[in-house]
């Protein structure tokens, strides 16, 4: 059967046709709108996402501690107003008021007349101010908002400090604000200091503009006419010779997107520009992007933005530059490989020309300006010495938080830290490795073989429990080993005061004077017999204890730890605040166990305490830009240990450092009272020195992670570090002795062995 096709039927197969794909059609539009509108709706919410945050990618930032000043530090006037001026506060005439950020220098009758007490002070003189901006929660306090320090005369000592009020009120304290010391993004270091529009020079807001996105204030985000321009230039040229991207979609590329080169990323940069001009205005799109474009490499830091170039290419703070710099930096801007100052000098001397030229064109500047411009000589950079050891701080820091459950990301961290501290431990410890490796025959050889010596050195302030510098390694860049952290290793004589505390604690009637048999010997437990040797194997009869510690002589201090009890001294242990775990053997009187160096930290600012045990503090407060605190540490405290016996003990440690193994402390001119221990492992594969005053203790290690045996002694490898560390962090603190506990006295005494008087704090 034959089916005729007639005209009337083809009509309306075309129609039928046509209808069909009109509605597939339609129905294709509808899919490709409603997909177009998911993602376009998708790129807004991830924009409204990012501007909740200003910085769009805010860094983990890692905040200093307070600079303090207490009474009777020795702080003379002028270092603290050259401190001042450093963190850039100005000074202000006296009948100005102050705002944040600037001081009064007064004498005489003003001083008094701000700071009442000051009545009967000859020639006094005081410095008040008021602290800069800070978002540490420690300085929303009323009464650190106006603050003040006094001296008598010429006196270096601080006399006095003062707080908010009318008149301003003593204190125990006065704080300047800490400042940022790390950065990250994500775990990438930066430098970035963020600068506000309005405290950017206009020579380089128009320096960026000139030359990077001239028609940034009247375009929508994207520059259609500028994109144009850009290709036909590179068609012409045969190659890349201009881009046609705005500031707009720079930062949209940079900090929203990948660098892949694709027509999809195009578009997509495209479209969240256009929707970024619409949610945000220009000058925070402009303030923004000044701070976070990425502006060359200081080691393995980004320098992110124009604050942190400002430093690291001048040395100046941003609002202090002048055309030729701020020309510089929007050179520089482009590619910071390609017109580095130091390493390209030519094509940075050119890229500047150029941007000088431009604003010439654009009439921000005159050609005579211009020229000027030109002639200056371009930075000789010196690149800021980065703190190598500041990673093993922060590490430490990080697994504070970690423990509690949080993620550091965009936090502001606010640490125990000081710089300087942390500058002078680094070179202690980098110091005395390098002087072991070439003068010591032994470790020399070691070294020739490729095994490195190394160390650590951690330091607390006792009077809040900060950690005010750690030092994990010789070389962080070398190796991310955190031997702070993660090094377990036997103690040796360290363990000495803990039990001689537990003798005192076990029998009331025994004393610092009390004789003990310094003697070859030998005990049997558990079938087993150990006997322990004085080093040098040299015994010295009866002696008093606190001659035993002061000597560190193993077997008198076995003697007395055995006869205490094995038990006793573990409990004592870790109630003082070890925490891996101990048997009770006798070799634990010498320290032949394991602990990690905070842990001996820990133990040893218990003694420190006189007996209150603390946590060393790594992170005080950390918290989101926007305000929300996350954590505070706890700072309870509790007295694990009886305050009268610890001092006894304390005033024993005291003649280490004046005539004991750390006699170098005394010999070295250290003119502070401190009380210390050495510790030596047997087979001379650990030295320790743990050491501390009434401000601060400061604990040192010397090691090789191979455990290779060294013949280094406490007093010779880990002493000579803590001297040239504390001499240095220790030369403001008050010249003042412990605080001894009630129920406690100082005696003179002349004991056979010396050869002059000695001081032991005896219990009443």
């Amino acid at each position: 059967m034959t089916i005729e096709v007639g005209p009337s039927n083809v009509k309306r197969m075309v129609k039928l046709t046509l209808k069909r794909g009109l509605l597939a059609a339609a129905a294709l539009l509808t899919v490709v709108l409603i997909a177009l509108g998911a993602w376009v709706w998708s790129l807004n919410s991830e924009i409204e996402d990012k501007l909740k945050n200003r910085r769009f990618l805010p860094p983990t930032e890692f905040f200093t501690s307070p600079q303090a000043y207490g009474k009777d530090d020795r702080w003379t006037r002028d270092e603290v107003r050259a401190e001042l001026l450093r963190r850039g506060y100005r000074e202000n005439p006296a009948d100005r008021p102050l705002s944040a950020g600037q001081f009064w220098s007064l004498e005489g009758g003003a001083c008094t007349a701000s700071i009442s007490p000051l009545a009967d002070v000859q020639e006094p003189t005081c410095l008040i101010y008021s602290p800069n901006e800070t978002p540490d929660p420690e300085f929303e306090k009323p009464e650190l908002k106006l603050q003040a320090l006094a001296w008598a005369g010429s006196d270096p000592s601080v006399i006095a400090m003062a707080l908010q009020g009318n008149p301003l009120q003593l204190a125990a304290q006065t704080w300047l604000e800490p400042e940022v010391f790390a950065q990250y993004l994500g775990s990438t270091p930066v430098l970035q200091t963020w600068t506000n529009l309005g405290d950017t020079p206009s020579a380089c807001l128009n320096a960026v503009l000139a030359i990077e996105d001239s028609q940034f204030l009247e375009h929508g985000g994207v520059s259609f006419l500028g994109i144009a321009r850009a290709a036909v230039k590179n068609l012409l040229r045969g190659r890349v010779a201009q881009g046609g991207s705005t500031i707009t979609q720079q930062m949209v590329k940079n900090f929203f997107l990948t660098s892949e080169r694709t027509l999809k990323r195009k578009a997509t940069e495209i479209v969240m520009s256009m929707l970024l001009e619409a949610h945000a205005k220009k000058d925070d799109i402009f303030e923004t992007y000044l701070n976070i474009i990425y502006m060359g490499q200081s080691g393995p830091f980004e320098v992110r933005g124009f604050g942190a170039a400002a430093r690291h290419y001048f040395n100046q703070d941003l609002p202090q530059l002048s055309l030729p710099q701020c020309s510089l930096l929007a050179a520089i801007l482009n590619s910071p490989g390609s017109f580095d100052p130091s390493r390209k000098p030519e094509n940075a001397l050119k890229r500047r020309a150029r941007v000088l030229e431009r604003m010439t064109e654009l009439k921000m500047i005159s050609s005579d300006e211009a020229t000027a411009a030109e002639q200056e000589p371009l930075p000789k950079v010196q690149r800021p010495a980065v703190w190598e050891t500041a990673p093993y701080y922060i590490q430490a820091a990080l697994f504070t938080l970690s423990q509690k459950g949080l993620s550091s990301e965009g936090l502001q961290i606010f640490t125990g830290l000081k710089t300087s501290h942390q500058e002078v431990a680094q070179k202690a410890v980098q110091g005395q490795i390098d002087r072991l490796e070439k003068e010591n025959p032994k470790i020399k050889a070691i070294a020739a073989k490729g095994i490195p010596l190394e160390g650590l050195m951690l330091s607390m302030d006792l009077k809040n429990n900060w950690i005010t510098a750690a030092v994990g390694g010789r070389s962080y860049r070398k190796t991310q080993y955190n031997r702070i952290l993660d090094g377990h290793r036997q103690i040796g004589s360290l363990m000495k005061p803990f039990v001689f505390y537990s003798a005192l604690e076990n029998d009331p009637n025994l004393n610092a004077l009390t004789p003990l048999q310094d003697a070859k010997f030998s005990y049997k437990y558990e079938g087993q017999t150990w006997s322990p040797e004085n080093y040098g194997k040299k015994y010295e009869g009866e002696v008093p204890m606190y001659y035993a510690l002061k000597k560190s002589l193993n077997a008198a201090t076995a003697q007395a730890g055995i006869a205490a009890g094995l038990p006793r001294l573990k409990d004592v242990a870790e109630r003082a605040g070890s925490q891996s775990a101990l048997k009770a053997l006798p070799s634990l009187t010498l320290g032949a166990f394991e602990l990690y160096p905070t842990e001996v930290l820990r133990m040893y600012s218990t003694l420190a305490h006189m007996g209150r045990r603390t946590e060393p503090v790594w992170v005080r407060s950390a918290r989101y830009p926007q305000g929300e605190t996350v954590f505070t540490p706890s700072t309870e405290s509790s007295e694990v240990l009886d305050p009268v016996i610890t001092a006894q003990v304390v005033g024993m440690m005291k003649q280490t450092v004046q005539s004991g193994t750390a006699a170098a402390v005394k010999l070295s001119g250290f003119d502070l009272p401190a009380a210390g221990k050495t510790g030596t492992t047997s087979d001379s594969r650990d030295t320790w020195f743990a050491g501390f005053t009434a401000q601060r203790l400061t604990l040192a290690w010397i090691g090789y992670d191979q455990n290779a045996s060294h013949n280094l002694t406490g007093g010779s490898g880990t002493v000579p570090i803590w001297i040239e560390f504390m001499k240095k962090a220790a030369e403001h603190d008050a010249r003042t002795d412990f605080a001894w506990p009630e129920g406690t006295r100082i005696e003179h005494v002349q004991p056979p062995l010396e050869p002059s008087e000695i001081e032991l704090i005896l219990k009443n």
